[in-house]
């Protein structure tokens, strides 16, 4: 059982795994370390499908966790993110990653 989300990133593009992993590197130096595990082009990830030109990435995340306690009978308390956002309000980017150089 996987108890993290899967993501899949296309191998080549404008953000390609590459843009992906540098990202990431950075990410690490700051203390984010969400990423788990990375698949390889068109191959399937812990036996997870990708599609034509896909990698699969294992990152820290999502409620499946939180499934795995209610399971458990340990009781949380989780609501889904409904809140709209003015669109002029939110930064691109490259501003937001420029606030946790």
């Amino acid at each position: 059982m996987v108890l993290e989300e899967f993501l899949q990133v296309l191998e080549k593009s404008p953000v390609c795994l590459d843009k992906v992993k540098e990202i990431y590197k950075v990410m690490q130096k700051k203390g984010f370390k969400g990423i788990l595990m990375f698949g390889d082009p068109n191959q399937p990830l812990l036996d997870i499908p990708v599609g034509i030109d896909r990698v699969g990435i294992i990152v820290v995340g999502g409620l499946n966790p939180i499934a795995a306690l209610e399971e458990n009978n340990i009781q949380t308390d989780t609501s889904a993110i409904s809140v709209l956002y003015d669109y002029n309000e939110l930064l691109d980017f490259n501003s937001a990653f420029e606030k946790f150089k």
